[in-house]
């Protein structure tokens, strides 16, 4: 920019400072319009950063009154920008910590349909995880109810924001199985295996699909799979000795 100056003070013939003068004047007009065109950034930042340095929502061991303090905090942020992703992520973690999982699941699908392209993959990303993993803990707590039907509904509906989820597959795949419905079930457990290959509890899921209609080579297969990474396992163990003396 110096250098750009000289050139044109040189070619004109002219005093430098009038355009040093002006070259200042655009970059406080650039900086302002750029500001300007940030209101929610630069009022969210400053508080967030505060917060995040005050306390690590993610940290158990947090006491509850801190966490609760922290929340009410973010809360307060969060009401007054609308909704912006960084915020309700955060406001996620807390939600999470708290056992709430519907807020975490509302929050989570906020900041996923709403984060920025460029930020989808540091922003979205972790959401998805937070949305996943309250999905889970939401859809145990219904099947314990007896709300089998509504734990599958909210499974299926996490699984459109990441089809290819081990956790989300595995769980989708106990539905199926434990309703009798053994194609689906072997699809799913099939696709959690595919995103971790050593998911023991996949294998016995696939070993039980498989036995159940009569495929014990499958099942054996499956179950020796689960043996060499666990051989402890207590599922495993009694899968493979329930398959042996099947084919006795």
């Amino acid at each position: 920019m110096v250098n750009e100056i000289k050139s044109i003070t040189i070619i004109n013939g002219k005093n430098k400072f009038p355009i040093l003068w002006f070259s200042v004047f655009v970059i406080v007009i650039l900086f302002f319009t750029f500001y300007t065109q940030n209101p929610i950034q630069n009022s969210w930042q400053q508080p967030l950063n505060d917060f995040q340095t005050a306390l690590n929502i993610k940290d158990s061991r947090v006491k509850p009154t801190k966490l609760k303090e922290a929340g009410s905090r973010l809360a307060a942020i969060q009401s007054k920008l609308n909704i912006h992703p960084v915020i309700n992520l955060n406001v996620g973690y807390y939600y999470f910590a708290m056992g709430e999982m519907d807020s975490v699941i509302n929050s989570q699908i906020n900041v996923i349909n709403n984060t920025p392209k460029d930020d989808k993959e540091k922003i979205a990303s972790n959401a998805t995880d937070l949305l996943i993993n309250a999905t889970a803990n939401k859809s145990k707590q219904l099947i314990a109810k007896g709300d089998s039907a509504e734990a599958f509904k909210l499974l299926i509906k996490a699984a459109s924001y990441s089809g290819d989820n081990n956790h989300l597959n595995r769980n989708i795949a106990g539905f199926y199985l434990s309703q009798g419905k053994i194609s689906p079930a072997i699809f799913h457990y099939s696709m959690a295996l595919k995103s971790n290959n050593r998911d023991v509890e996949s294998m016995i899921g696939l070993a039980k699909a498989y036995y159940y209609i009569g495929q014990t080579d499958s099942a054996s297969n499956y179950t020796k799979k689960a043996l060499e990474l666990n051989s402890t396992d207590t599922e495993a163990v009694m899968m493979n000795s329930i398959i042996g003396e099947k084919t006795k």
